[in-house]
This record gives C-alpha cells, structure tokens and sequence, in this order.
C-alpha cells in the first residue's frame, strides 16, 4: 500500500542521523517527494502565492491519504515561469482547492512549501542534498 507524503516525510524525519534520512529518502524516489523537496529548498523556484496559509476547508483525512501524489504535477500552476493559469485570483482559487482536496496533513506541508520551509521538523537541505544530489543547485542561487 502506498503511504501518503506526510507518513513518508514524518517517518524519515523520526529517524536520528541525516545519513540515515537520506538512505531512507532515496528509497522513496517518488515524483511528488522530488517535487515537494525541491519546493521547499530550490532558491531559484518562486511561487505565485501569497506565502501566508491561505483560508481552507480540511479533508476528511480518511480517503485523501494518498492524493498527493497525484496532483503533484499539478504544481507547476503555482510557480514562476510555470503553467500558466487565467489570472492571480485563479491561481489562488486553484490552491485552496488544492489544500481541500488532499490530506490535512499534506495541506500543511504544501503551506510550508509555500513559504520556502522544510517540509516537516528533520529533514533539511543537507538530508535532500545526500540523498538526492541533483535535485537542488550546488552553491545558491546561481547554479540550476
């Protein structure tokens, strides 16, 4: 059974050593968990969105678990230089659905991804870097 963004980053962030949380991130080389990280840490990815939470209904947490990993390609709606969407209030629209349509606490990780934040408590940079070398820039802003 697939386990849902927030279990996946929630287990890993339980673990006691950043080489740790690596080796267990690379087992979960999974579209969304890329997209997400890259979200959280990549400078160079800006969002179209208020990097405030925006007002939102939570799922019923029961038959969402795994939605995520759905609408992760769905991502590129909110970001700079992404798909385009008709016009800002729309784009905005588009997340709140979004954050309603998937599991309470995937909704939050997505807020925090919002805001340039680590997905959960554990998992930074370094962890993301060691596990998945060339999802992020080597030295700041300048490389892609």
């Amino acid at each position: 059974m697939t386990k849902g963004v927030f279990e996946i980053f929630n287990e890993i962030a339980k673990l006691k050593t950043n080489k740790a949380k690596a080796e267990a991130l690379k087992q979960y080389n999974l579209f969304s968990i890329r997209t997400i990280l890259q979200g959280c840490f990549h400078p160079n990815i800006k969002f179209l969105l208020p990097d405030s939470i925006p007002p939102y209904g939570e799922a019923d947490g029961t038959q969402v678990e795994t939605r995520l990993h759905s609408m992760a390609k769905k991502l590129d709606i909110f970001i700079e230089n992404g798909r385009p969407v008709a016009n800002q209030s729309k784009r905005e629209m588009l997340f709140i659905e979004l954050l309603e349509s998937i599991h309470p606490k995937d909704a939050l990780i997505l807020c925090e991804m919002i805001q340039k934040k680590p997905p959960v408590k554990g998992i930074t940079k370094a962890v993301v870097n060691m596990a998945f070398p060339d999802l992020l820039p080597a030295d700041g802003p300048k490389g892609t």
